[in-house]
């Protein structure tokens, strides 16, 4: 007879099976086999919010087949689905769909999944690993366990507390905005915040001020200028200077023309040593942080890749995992690891590279995996990897790998020089900031942008000169906070306790996917109108539901409920029957026009009425405010300020396709019917004479088949 393993992941079981002998048969779930349905609430609010669950995984139904003929031949059960919640109910529903019963209790025997006949199984086992290596494997089958129920408890509550809040918020929406809105714990949080960063840009009154600097030299260094080094304006009269001491182009010149006057001396040297300390290794914020930052990869594709690297590639004719588990809070690595990566440093770099670390325990309320996203195998260096690896899976690889070893290895050593360079009356104060690295360490294989700024010898009372006898003195304003990147959100959403590793990449991906935000030029999230106008009608009468501290309470219950310290029940009810009240009084009090009509200064020209700005499916436009008794209304154009190449006639303005996608077309339509994905910069293309349109920070060809790009 057989053992059969169940995975959750056609990929995964394809790894595994190269792993086990050939008396064990590894099958897939394709996923979740149980879930709530799609049309319905699937919730009995009457009875303890039980949940109704179907199998509404078409791929999942198919697969149940292939599993139920492969009970017949097997006398051992082993459920390996991922060791998180969402892995920990696929098991749950598994044993469900199969009827098994007695999970890690051998001997007692279960009912076979098909009626009237006695099975001959004797054990079903539940066994979890953080990597799928063959050593993984095997060590999860010598230690097998049951299912844990809190886990399960806890992610029923999500799917039960996620799906109230949708299925009976979203039609309020419909109501009061239009059809085919949704709201959500998180993703209204995530809205909220992009909202609010967006409100204090708007708000904020740039204030000026003024950079006063100059290139000075020892007397005898004049003609080298490879020993120039710059200085700042530091301090006035002996008392630093702040930021914005200089406000106003008169004070800058008035400093300007007296230090063009003055004779200088370094007046102080400070000179330290300075070090610079490894990062932890990944957790799952901190990789999509830093695939967002070092290679422009969005968090959904991150995780894509991250899940394919954990399943398995195949690498010297054998599949096997080439990172642990990608979905985790922990910072933790194993002490096997620890000590192949400390061996791996000493060879390959030597001892004084080496440095032992372990960073602390998973953060509070962690709910996922208990160590972090490492390497299976140092060995397997990413120049070795390459070979198997397709570009983009090398790339996410390469940081992976850089970033574990060097968490091990020593801190970079600089020597940091702060030189004071004063005018002979002592009234202004000057700074040189120097940095020369002593020892790279963990540099050596993950450098940080680092750089640095070799300063001359220089001592105590020594002249030093300006050179040309020029101070420039730069006028710059504050700047608004930035936009949040995808990065910097999943940060904000995991610093506030909101959502968990498995929901970062989706809750992005949904406000984006209900176009509540959209991708500026930079690649920062701006709200939407849309966006705005749902976030007005839940910060005002929702408070709870996008309040950052109450999400993040309600988090900590769901944590408390996977510990076992709370039922799931009473959890749910303590949040939904205040809510349900709450929704009833809303939907009759809420007026639709406050939520999608703004006052202008406009008049309605075919009844005098004041006109709106008045906010529908496919965007803004005005309307009459007496509608429907008037029908006037008019779009509303925003303009590039770029004329159409096409027809040289017309501006290009913002467009959306019949899902809402925002393009940039031509005025001109239907004539002109031309168009662009990304924002026309208004130069041309000096290879092909195409537009050239803004990515980022560049401006690259519309014409992909032309290829040029070039900084802003």
């Amino acid at each position: 007879m057989k053992k059969l393993v169940i995975v959750e992941s056609p990929t995964k079981s394809k790894t595994i099976k190269g792993f086990l002998g050939k008396d064990f048969i590894v099958l897939s779930s394709y996923g979740h086999v149980m879930d709530l349905p799609k049309s319905t609430l699937g919730v009995d609010i009457e009875h303890n919010f039980e949940p109704t669950l179907e199998q509404t995984n078409v791929r999942a139904k198919k697969a149940l087949t292939e599993i139920r003929k492969a009970l017949v031949e097997s006398d051992e059960v082993i459920l390996a689905t991922d060791e998180d919640r969402e892995g920990e109910a696929i098991a749950f529903h598994l044993a469900q769909v199969l009827k098994l019963n007695n999970i890690g209790k051998a001997g007692e025997g279960i009912k076979k999944a098909r009626a009237g006949k006695t099975s001959h199984i004797k054990s079903v086992k539940r066994i979890v690993f953080h990597e799928i290596t063959k050593s993984a494997i095997q060590e999860a089958l010598a230690n097998p366990r049951q299912i844990d129920q809190h886990r399960v408890d806890a992610q029923t509550a999500r799917r039960v507390l996620d799906r109230l809040v949708g299925y009976k918020l979203s039609p309020l929406l419909w109501k009061k905005i239009f059809y085919g809105l949704s709201a959500g714990r998180v993703q209204s949080v995530a809205v909220r915040l992009i909202v609010e960063r967006e409100e204090e840009r708007e708000a904020f009154k740039p204030e000026e001020f003024w950079l006063i600097g100059g290139l000075f030299a020892k007397p005898d260094d004049i003609s080298q200028s490879s020993k120039h080094f710059e200085a700042q304006l530091y301090a006035a009269n002996g008392t630093k200077l702040d930021k914005l001491a200089v406000t106003t182009q008169s004070h800058a010149l008035e400093i300007k023309n007296a230090l063009e006057k003055a004779t200088f001396s370094i007046s102080n040297i400070e000179d330290t040593e300075a070090t610079r300390n490894p990062g932890p290794p990944f957790t799952t914020a901190t990789l999509q942080a830093e695939a967002s930052n070092r290679l422009g990869m969005s968090p959904k594709r991150t995780m894509s890749l991250a899940q394919s690297l954990y399943e398995g590639v195949k690498i010297r004719n054998k599949h096997t995992g080439l990172i642990t588990y990608h979905r985790t809070d922990s910072t933790l690595l194993a002490g096997k690891a620890i000590a192949e990566i400390a061996s791996y440093i000493k060879k390959e770099f030597g001892e004084q590279y080496h440095q032992v670390r372990q960073f602390h325990k998973k953060q509070k309320g962690a709910q996922e995996a208990h160590e972090a996203i490492r390497p299976t195998d140092v060995t397997l260096t990413p120049d070795i990897a390459q070979a198997y690896l397709e570009p983009s899976q090398l790339k996410l690889y390469r940081i992976i790998w850089q970033r574990t070893m060097a968490s091990q290895m020593a801190q970079a050593r600089f020597r940091a020089l702060k030189v004071d360079i004063t005018t002979h009356d002592n009234a202004y104060t000057l700074r040189a900031e120097g940095l020369k690295q002593l020892f790279d360490g963990f540099l050596r294989i993950y450098p940080n942008g680092t750089k640095e700024v070799l300063l001359p010898v220089l001592a105590q009372g020594d002249p030093v000169v300006l050179i040309d006898h020029i101070i420039n003195a730069a006028q710059n304003f504050t700047k608004p906070p930035a936009r949040y990147t995808e990065a910097s959100l999943i940060k904000a959403l995991k610093d506030h306790g909101i959502g968990r590793p498995s929901t970062y990449a989706p809750t992005i991906e949904t406000i984006k996917s209900r176009r509540y935000v959209e991708m500026d030029e930079n690649r920062r999230l701006e709200p939407t109108e849309l966006g705005r106008a749902v976030n007005k009608l839940l910060v005002k009468h929702f408070t709870d539901i996008v309040d950052i501290e109450f999400t993040a309470n309600m988090e900590q219950d769901l944590d408390d409920i996977a510990e076992g310290t709370k039922e799931w029940v009473p959890v749910i009810r303590t949040f939904y029957e205040p809510f349900a009240k709450k929704l009833a009084v809303k939907d009759k009090e809420i007026d639709k026009k406050e939520v999608t009509e703004t006052a202008t200064d406009k008049i309605c020209p075919e009844c005098g009425a004041p006109v709106v700005r008045k906010l529908a499916r496919h965007g803004l436009f005005f309307s009459c405010s007496r509608f429907p008794k008037c029908k006037y209304g008019q779009s509303i154009i925003v303009s590039t300020g770029v004329t159409c190449p096409k027809c040289k006639t017309n501006q290009l303005i913002e467009r959306r396709t019949g899902k809402g996608k925002l393009f940039y077309g031509c005025a001109g339509y239907p004539t002109c019917k031309n168009g662009y994905w990304d924002k026309p910069s208004g130069e041309m293309c000096p290879d092909c004479g195409l537009m050239l349109v803004i990515k980022g920070k560049r401006l690259v060809c519309s014409d992909r088949k032309c290829g040029f790009k070039r900084e802003k």
